[in-house]
């Protein structure tokens, strides 16, 4: 349920890792500059978990493979999603937030 591919999150997460180690050589005392990198990449893998798992939205029956349509065109997206148990709750749904958030 997004346009970002697992080969973009890949890119991104070797850029955050050269970085981080070109930090660590030229700027000692940069502590806090490799603790936003290293939060970084930890999220772009939680991302990645998200295009690798195959949810279900307990809304409407879509998944992350098989998107509802939008208006615009281009397919709902996830507000919310429990990776481990494979399922969310995509944007198309929203007026059922309050139930998952329960």
């Amino acid at each position: 349920m997004t346009h970002i591919t697992t080969h973009d999150i890949d890119d991104l997460i070797s850029r955050l890792n050269l970085l981080s180690r070109a930090l660590a050589t030229t700027q000692l005392n940069n502590s806090q500059a490799c603790k936003y990198i290293n939060e970084a990449e930890h999220s772009l893998f939680k991302a990645k978990d998200v295009l690798y798992t195959d949810s279900t939205c307990i809304g409407c029956g879509c998944t992350g493979f098989k998107q509802c349509t939008t208006s615009d065109g281009w397919g709902c997206y996830w507000l919310v999603i429990d990776c481990d148990r494979q399922w969310g709750l995509c944007s198309e749904c929203s007026d059922k937030l309050s139930s998952w958030q329960e």
